[in-house]
Protein backbone atom coordinates (compact mmCIF):
# COMPACT_ATOMS: atom_id res chain seq x y z
CA UNK A 1 0.00 0.00 0.00
CA UNK A 2 1.38 3.48 -1.24
CA UNK A 3 0.06 6.38 1.63
CA UNK A 4 1.30 9.58 -0.59
CA UNK A 5 0.93 12.72 2.31
CA UNK A 6 0.83 16.08 0.58
CA UNK A 7 1.97 18.84 2.63
CA UNK A 8 2.43 22.70 1.01
CA UNK A 9 4.22 24.18 3.69
CA UNK A 10 7.94 24.58 1.86
CA UNK A 11 9.59 25.26 5.57
CA UNK A 12 13.02 22.38 5.64
CA UNK A 13 12.11 21.89 9.61
CA UNK A 14 8.23 20.40 8.66
CA UNK A 15 9.22 18.08 5.48
CA UNK A 16 8.54 14.90 6.22
CA UNK A 17 6.98 16.04 10.07
CA UNK A 18 3.68 14.44 9.72
CA UNK A 19 4.58 12.13 7.52
CA UNK A 20 6.15 10.56 10.42
CA UNK A 21 2.90 10.93 12.98
CA UNK A 22 1.14 8.82 9.82
CA UNK A 23 3.88 6.15 9.43
CA UNK A 24 3.68 5.66 12.88
CA UNK A 25 -0.11 5.82 13.38
CA UNK A 26 -0.68 3.10 10.25
CA UNK A 27 2.92 0.59 11.29
CA UNK A 28 4.10 1.92 7.75
CA UNK A 29 7.21 1.96 6.74
CA UNK A 30 8.44 6.14 6.03
CA UNK A 31 10.38 6.72 2.87
CA UNK A 32 10.83 10.02 1.23
CA UNK A 33 12.21 10.96 -2.03
CA UNK A 34 14.82 13.79 -3.53
CA UNK A 35 14.24 17.39 -2.18
CA UNK A 36 16.07 20.51 -3.51
CA UNK A 37 16.36 23.32 -1.54
CA UNK A 38 16.67 26.99 -1.93
CA UNK A 39 20.57 26.68 -0.58
CA UNK A 40 20.49 30.42 -1.08
CA UNK A 41 17.49 31.10 1.09
CA UNK A 42 17.85 28.07 3.74
CA UNK A 43 21.58 27.27 3.94
CA UNK A 44 21.15 24.35 6.42
CA UNK A 45 17.77 22.54 5.06
CA UNK A 46 19.60 19.74 4.67
CA UNK A 47 21.72 19.12 7.92
CA UNK A 48 20.13 15.74 9.65
CA UNK A 49 22.69 13.35 10.05
CA UNK A 50 21.70 9.67 10.03
CA UNK A 51 24.01 7.24 12.35
CA UNK A 52 25.29 5.08 8.97
CA UNK A 53 26.43 8.95 7.55
CA UNK A 54 23.71 10.19 5.13
CA UNK A 55 22.94 13.90 5.07
CA UNK A 56 18.92 14.62 4.78
CA UNK A 57 16.37 17.13 4.70
CA UNK A 58 16.31 18.31 8.59
CA UNK A 59 13.02 17.81 9.29
CA UNK A 60 13.10 14.26 8.86
CA UNK A 61 14.66 14.78 12.59
CA UNK A 62 10.79 14.37 13.57
CA UNK A 63 10.80 10.75 12.52
CA UNK A 64 13.74 9.53 14.61
CA UNK A 65 12.76 11.88 17.85
CA UNK A 66 8.93 10.44 17.20
CA UNK A 67 11.03 6.83 17.19
CA UNK A 68 9.29 5.50 14.00
CA UNK A 69 12.23 4.14 12.49
CA UNK A 70 15.73 4.70 11.33
CA UNK A 71 15.78 7.59 8.33
CA UNK A 72 16.91 6.25 5.19
CA UNK A 73 18.28 7.89 2.13
CA UNK A 74 16.21 9.09 -0.45
CA UNK A 75 14.77 6.79 -3.06
CA UNK A 76 13.34 6.95 -6.42
CA UNK A 77 9.22 6.79 -7.05
CA UNK A 78 10.67 2.87 -9.02
CA UNK A 79 12.09 1.84 -6.13
CA UNK A 80 9.39 3.60 -3.63
CA UNK A 81 6.56 1.69 -5.97
CA UNK A 82 8.27 -1.35 -5.50
CA UNK A 83 8.53 -1.18 -1.55
CA UNK A 84 5.19 -0.08 -2.02
CA UNK A 85 3.66 -3.13 -3.30
CA UNK A 86 5.05 -5.43 -0.68
CA UNK A 87 4.60 -3.36 2.44
CA UNK A 88 2.73 -0.43 3.64
CA UNK A 89 4.38 2.75 3.00
CA UNK A 90 4.08 6.26 3.76
CA UNK A 91 5.52 9.12 1.38
CA UNK A 92 6.04 12.96 2.21
CA UNK A 93 5.63 15.23 -0.64
CA UNK A 94 6.35 19.03 -0.40
CA UNK A 95 7.21 21.84 -3.07
CA UNK A 96 10.59 20.60 -2.37
CA UNK A 97 10.34 17.85 -4.56
CA UNK A 98 10.06 19.08 -7.58
CA UNK A 99 6.46 20.21 -7.20
CA UNK A 100 4.36 18.52 -4.77
CA UNK A 101 1.00 17.98 -6.82
CA UNK A 102 2.44 17.02 -10.28
CA UNK A 103 4.93 14.90 -7.97
CA UNK A 104 2.07 13.22 -6.25
CA UNK A 105 -0.45 12.99 -9.50
CA UNK A 106 1.99 11.29 -11.33
CA UNK A 107 2.94 8.79 -8.61
CA UNK A 108 -0.54 7.97 -8.15
CA UNK A 109 -0.76 7.69 -12.30
CA UNK A 110 2.48 5.53 -11.72
CA UNK A 111 1.06 3.39 -8.70
CA UNK A 112 -2.32 2.62 -10.78
CA UNK A 113 -0.53 1.66 -13.65
CA UNK A 114 1.36 -0.88 -11.66
CA UNK A 115 -1.58 -2.06 -9.90
CA UNK A 116 0.16 -0.99 -6.68
CA UNK A 117 -2.78 -0.01 -4.04
CA UNK A 118 -2.74 3.41 -3.21
CA UNK A 119 -4.31 6.19 -0.92
CA UNK A 120 -4.07 9.99 -1.07
CA UNK A 121 -3.77 12.68 1.92
CA UNK A 122 -2.99 16.20 2.81
CA UNK A 123 -1.70 17.68 5.96
CA UNK A 124 -4.50 20.78 6.78
CA UNK A 125 -2.76 23.73 9.21
CA UNK A 126 -5.82 25.95 11.55
CA UNK A 127 -5.64 27.30 14.75
CA UNK A 128 -5.68 23.78 16.91
CA UNK A 129 -2.70 22.93 14.92
CA UNK A 130 -1.78 20.43 11.76
CA UNK A 131 -3.88 17.65 11.14
CA UNK A 132 -3.65 14.73 8.62
CA UNK A 133 -6.78 14.56 6.10
CA UNK A 134 -8.05 12.32 3.58
CA UNK A 135 -7.01 14.13 -0.05
CA UNK A 136 -10.74 13.67 -1.34
CA UNK A 137 -12.71 14.08 1.54
CA UNK A 138 -10.68 16.49 3.99
CA UNK A 139 -11.73 14.32 6.93
CA UNK A 140 -9.20 13.98 9.57
CA UNK A 141 -7.44 10.48 10.36
CA UNK A 142 -8.89 10.92 14.05
CA UNK A 143 -5.87 8.33 15.47
CA UNK A 144 -3.69 11.08 13.95
CA UNK A 145 -5.04 14.04 15.78
CA UNK A 146 -4.19 17.29 15.96
CA UNK A 147 -0.26 18.57 16.41
CA UNK A 148 1.60 21.30 17.47
CA UNK A 149 4.72 22.49 18.49
CA UNK A 150 5.70 23.76 21.94
CA UNK A 151 8.08 27.17 22.76
CA UNK A 152 11.29 24.27 22.21
CA UNK A 153 9.71 23.92 18.22
CA UNK A 154 9.30 19.70 19.58
CA UNK A 155 6.36 18.27 17.75
CA UNK A 156 3.90 17.44 20.21
CA UNK A 157 0.06 15.85 19.97
CA UNK A 158 -2.06 18.64 20.98
CA UNK A 159 -3.10 18.21 24.55
CA UNK A 160 0.19 16.75 25.47
CA UNK A 161 2.11 19.57 25.59
CA UNK A 162 4.49 18.13 28.36
CA UNK A 163 6.30 19.88 31.21
CA UNK A 164 7.78 22.32 28.73
CA UNK A 165 4.72 24.10 28.14
CA UNK A 166 4.13 25.69 31.40
CA UNK A 167 6.92 28.17 33.17
CA UNK A 168 8.89 26.06 35.80
CA UNK A 169 8.65 27.63 39.35
CA UNK A 170 12.39 25.55 40.13
CA UNK A 171 15.59 26.94 38.51
CA UNK A 172 15.32 29.23 35.72
CA UNK A 173 18.06 30.47 33.08
CA UNK A 174 18.51 32.39 30.24
CA UNK A 175 20.68 31.13 27.64
CA UNK A 176 21.57 32.56 24.15
CA UNK A 177 21.50 30.47 21.06
CA UNK A 178 23.32 31.82 18.20
CA UNK A 179 21.11 31.70 15.34
CA UNK A 180 17.63 33.33 14.34
CA UNK A 181 14.47 32.12 16.12
CA UNK A 182 13.77 31.70 12.39
CA UNK A 183 16.38 29.69 11.32
CA UNK A 184 16.18 27.41 14.71
CA UNK A 185 12.33 26.81 14.03
CA UNK A 186 11.77 26.79 10.24
CA UNK A 187 14.69 25.41 9.26
CA UNK A 188 17.14 22.83 11.43
CA UNK A 189 14.78 22.46 14.06
CA UNK A 190 17.08 19.95 16.11
CA UNK A 191 19.36 22.33 18.33
CA UNK A 192 16.23 23.99 19.69
CA UNK A 193 14.78 20.73 20.42
CA UNK A 194 17.35 18.99 22.28
CA UNK A 195 17.91 22.27 24.60
CA UNK A 196 14.31 21.64 25.46
CA UNK A 197 14.92 18.12 25.80
CA UNK A 198 17.35 18.92 28.32
CA UNK A 199 15.38 21.62 29.96
CA UNK A 200 12.98 18.86 30.96
CA UNK A 201 15.38 16.14 32.59
CA UNK A 202 16.57 19.51 34.37
CA UNK A 203 13.41 20.32 35.98
CA UNK A 204 14.70 23.99 34.58
CA UNK A 205 12.89 26.68 33.06
CA UNK A 206 14.88 27.82 30.06
CA UNK A 207 14.22 31.31 28.43
CA UNK A 208 15.96 31.00 24.48
CA UNK A 209 17.60 34.08 23.57
CA UNK A 210 18.23 34.15 19.83
CA UNK A 211 21.13 36.17 18.65
CA UNK A 212 21.75 35.91 15.30
CA UNK A 213 25.66 36.22 14.40
CA UNK A 214 25.58 38.54 11.81
CA UNK A 215 24.61 41.03 14.36
CA UNK A 216 27.09 40.43 16.80
CA UNK A 217 30.10 42.79 16.95
CA UNK A 218 33.00 43.72 19.37
CA UNK A 219 31.35 47.20 20.23
CA UNK A 220 27.70 45.72 21.35
CA UNK A 221 28.39 41.79 22.41
CA UNK A 222 28.20 43.09 26.49
CA UNK A 223 25.03 44.59 25.58
CA UNK A 224 24.03 41.43 23.69
CA UNK A 225 24.56 38.88 26.38
CA UNK A 226 23.93 40.83 29.79
CA UNK A 227 22.08 38.74 31.81
CA UNK A 228 22.84 35.58 29.61
CA UNK A 229 24.05 32.28 31.86
CA UNK A 230 24.85 29.96 28.77
CA UNK A 231 25.81 30.46 25.48
CA UNK A 232 25.00 27.69 23.08
CA UNK A 233 27.04 27.62 19.50
CA UNK A 234 25.16 25.86 16.57
CA UNK A 235 26.41 23.98 13.57
CA UNK A 236 25.89 24.63 10.39
CA UNK A 237 27.08 25.23 6.86
CA UNK A 238 26.38 28.91 6.25
CA UNK A 239 29.91 30.56 6.90
CA UNK A 240 28.60 34.00 7.38
CA UNK A 241 28.30 33.28 10.98
CA UNK A 242 31.55 32.31 11.86
CA UNK A 243 32.86 36.01 13.10
CA UNK A 244 30.17 36.52 15.17
CA UNK A 245 30.14 32.80 16.73
CA UNK A 246 33.63 33.57 17.20
CA UNK A 247 32.86 36.81 18.88
CA UNK A 248 30.08 35.09 21.23
CA UNK A 249 32.76 31.90 22.11
CA UNK A 250 35.28 34.94 23.28
CA UNK A 251 33.19 36.79 25.30
CA UNK A 252 32.18 33.37 27.37
CA UNK A 253 35.42 32.74 27.25
CA UNK A 254 36.67 35.83 29.08
CA UNK A 255 33.58 36.62 31.33
CA UNK A 256 33.26 32.80 32.57
CA UNK A 257 29.99 32.37 31.00
CA UNK A 258 28.86 28.77 30.33
CA UNK A 259 29.66 27.91 26.12
CA UNK A 260 29.03 24.71 24.68
CA UNK A 261 29.69 24.52 20.91
CA UNK A 262 27.99 21.59 18.31
CA UNK A 263 30.49 20.74 15.40
CA UNK A 264 30.86 24.57 13.75
CA UNK A 265 30.30 25.83 17.29
CA UNK A 266 33.59 23.68 18.35
CA UNK A 267 35.46 25.29 15.34
CA UNK A 268 34.64 28.53 16.55
CA UNK A 269 35.19 28.14 20.24
CA UNK A 270 38.93 26.55 19.47
CA UNK A 271 39.41 29.56 17.33
CA UNK A 272 38.44 32.14 19.52
CA UNK A 273 40.87 30.74 22.19
CA UNK A 274 43.82 30.74 19.83
CA UNK A 275 42.54 34.40 19.08
CA UNK A 276 42.58 35.23 23.07
CA UNK A 277 46.46 33.52 22.91
CA UNK A 278 48.02 34.75 19.78
CA UNK A 279 46.46 38.72 20.57
CA UNK A 280 45.22 38.18 16.99
CA UNK A 281 42.24 37.83 14.88
CA UNK A 282 44.61 36.31 11.78
CA UNK A 283 43.18 33.25 13.27
CA UNK A 284 40.51 31.96 11.62
CA UNK A 285 38.97 28.74 10.10
CA UNK A 286 40.13 28.14 6.55
CA UNK A 287 36.42 27.36 4.70
CA UNK A 288 35.24 31.20 6.15
CA UNK A 289 38.70 32.81 5.84
CA UNK A 290 40.92 31.29 3.32
CA UNK A 291 43.09 34.09 3.48
CA UNK A 292 44.04 34.00 7.42
CA UNK A 293 47.85 33.87 8.27
CA UNK A 294 46.82 30.59 10.48
CA UNK A 295 44.19 28.22 10.18
CA UNK A 296 43.01 27.04 12.88
CA UNK A 297 40.57 24.29 11.23
CA UNK A 298 41.77 22.38 8.04
CA UNK A 299 40.51 20.38 5.33
CA UNK A 300 39.84 16.50 6.27
CA UNK A 301 41.89 14.57 3.53
CA UNK A 302 42.52 11.14 3.39
CA UNK A 303 46.40 9.75 2.97
CA UNK A 304 46.52 10.47 -1.20
CA UNK A 305 45.46 13.71 -0.45
CA UNK A 306 41.39 13.38 -1.42
CA UNK A 307 39.04 15.35 0.60
CA UNK A 308 37.33 13.81 3.32
CA UNK A 309 33.35 13.98 3.97
CA UNK A 310 33.15 12.67 7.78
CA UNK A 311 30.21 11.25 8.35
CA UNK A 312 27.66 8.85 10.60
CA UNK A 313 28.09 7.92 14.10
CA UNK A 314 31.44 7.69 15.33
CA UNK A 315 33.00 6.17 18.50
CA UNK A 316 35.23 8.71 20.71
CA UNK A 317 38.24 8.26 23.22
CA UNK A 318 37.79 11.02 26.08
CA UNK A 319 40.62 11.77 27.96
CA UNK A 320 41.50 11.05 31.38
CA UNK A 321 40.67 13.86 33.87
CA UNK A 322 38.98 15.84 31.82
CA UNK A 323 35.42 17.40 32.67
CA UNK A 324 34.02 15.88 29.49
CA UNK A 325 34.95 12.40 30.70
CA UNK A 326 33.05 12.84 34.05
CA UNK A 327 29.85 13.90 31.50
CA UNK A 328 30.11 11.15 28.75
CA UNK A 329 32.41 8.92 30.34
CA UNK A 330 35.68 7.07 28.77
CA UNK A 331 33.82 6.04 24.80
CA UNK A 332 30.81 7.89 23.69
CA UNK A 333 29.20 7.64 20.14
CA UNK A 334 28.78 11.02 18.05
CA UNK A 335 27.23 11.85 15.19
CA UNK A 336 29.33 13.68 13.09
CA UNK A 337 29.09 15.87 9.54
CA UNK A 338 32.56 17.88 8.98
CA UNK A 339 35.25 18.51 6.04
CA UNK A 340 37.58 20.10 8.45
CA UNK A 341 39.64 19.32 11.46
CA UNK A 342 41.56 21.12 14.05
CA UNK A 343 44.90 22.10 13.21
CA UNK A 344 47.88 20.81 14.77
CA UNK A 345 49.47 24.16 14.39
CA UNK A 346 47.55 26.03 16.43
CA UNK A 347 47.65 23.20 19.33
CA UNK A 348 50.48 25.73 21.25
CA UNK A 349 48.19 28.44 21.03
CA UNK A 350 44.99 26.68 22.69
CA UNK A 351 47.53 25.29 24.95
CA UNK A 352 48.57 28.78 26.30
CA UNK A 353 44.78 29.97 26.81
CA UNK A 354 44.35 26.46 29.10
CA UNK A 355 42.28 25.04 26.19
CA UNK A 356 42.88 21.29 25.78
CA UNK A 357 41.65 18.42 23.29
CA UNK A 358 39.66 15.92 25.31
CA UNK A 359 38.56 14.05 23.29
CA UNK A 360 39.39 12.20 19.95
CA UNK A 361 38.97 9.36 17.19
CA UNK A 362 40.23 6.42 17.65
CA UNK A 363 43.45 6.94 15.73
CA UNK A 364 44.25 9.84 17.72
CA UNK A 365 44.34 12.30 14.79
CA UNK A 366 40.79 14.14 15.14
CA UNK A 367 40.12 16.45 17.66
CA UNK A 368 36.33 15.61 18.30
CA UNK A 369 36.47 17.72 21.61
CA UNK A 370 38.08 20.39 23.67
CA UNK A 371 37.36 22.15 27.12
CA UNK A 372 39.24 24.91 28.97
CA UNK A 373 40.59 23.52 32.36
CA UNK A 374 39.92 26.47 34.55
CA UNK A 375 36.17 27.89 33.06
CA UNK A 376 33.05 26.36 34.60
CA UNK A 377 31.82 24.95 31.73
CA UNK A 378 33.75 25.39 27.70
CA UNK A 379 32.95 22.37 26.00
CA UNK A 380 32.80 21.81 22.28
CA UNK A 381 32.47 18.57 20.25
CA UNK A 382 32.84 18.20 16.74
CA UNK A 383 29.55 16.42 16.12
CA UNK A 384 26.29 17.03 16.49
CA UNK A 385 24.63 15.89 19.82
CA UNK A 386 21.42 17.58 19.10
CA UNK A 387 20.65 15.25 16.33
CA UNK A 388 20.41 12.19 18.52
CA UNK A 389 18.68 13.76 22.00
CA UNK A 390 15.21 12.83 21.99
CA UNK A 391 12.11 13.69 25.06
CA UNK A 392 12.68 10.23 26.84
CA UNK A 393 17.21 10.49 26.29
CA UNK A 394 18.21 14.32 26.14
CA UNK A 395 21.91 14.07 25.19
CA UNK A 396 23.74 14.57 28.63
CA UNK A 397 26.28 17.14 27.54
CA UNK A 398 23.64 19.64 26.86
CA UNK A 399 22.05 18.76 30.47
CA UNK A 400 25.17 19.19 31.86
CA UNK A 401 25.68 22.77 30.06
CA UNK A 402 22.40 23.27 31.75
CA UNK A 403 23.80 22.70 35.15
CA UNK A 404 26.63 24.98 34.78
CA UNK A 405 24.10 28.18 33.65
CA UNK A 406 22.08 27.11 36.47
CA UNK A 407 25.17 27.20 38.95
CA UNK A 408 26.41 30.64 37.13
CA UNK A 409 22.54 31.96 37.47
CA UNK A 410 23.06 30.93 41.77
CA UNK A 411 25.55 32.97 41.86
Amino acid sequence: MLMVLEDDDDLPANYGALAAVLANVRHATLMHMEAVWDEQVFADAAQHVTADGLLVSSGLVWAQRLGVQTVSSPVTASALLDRAAREDVVVPLHPCNSGSVASAQGLIAEAKRRGVQHESYRVMRNAAGAHVVDAATLDPITASGAWTQDRFGRLRQAGRQGQSAQNRTTTHVRIALIGSEADHRGVNPATLAALGDAADAQDMDVDIIYIPPQSINVDNMTRLFAGIDGIVLPGGSDMSRVPGQVIAARYGFVSLVPVTGLCLGMQTMATAAAQIASGSDEVDLAEANPAASLHSFIRLTANDGSCVHRLGDQVVEIGKGSQLREILGERFTIRTNHHFRLNPRVLGLLNDAGVTVCATDASGHIADAIEARDHPFYIGMQGHPEVSSSADHPHPLLCAFLEAASRLRKR
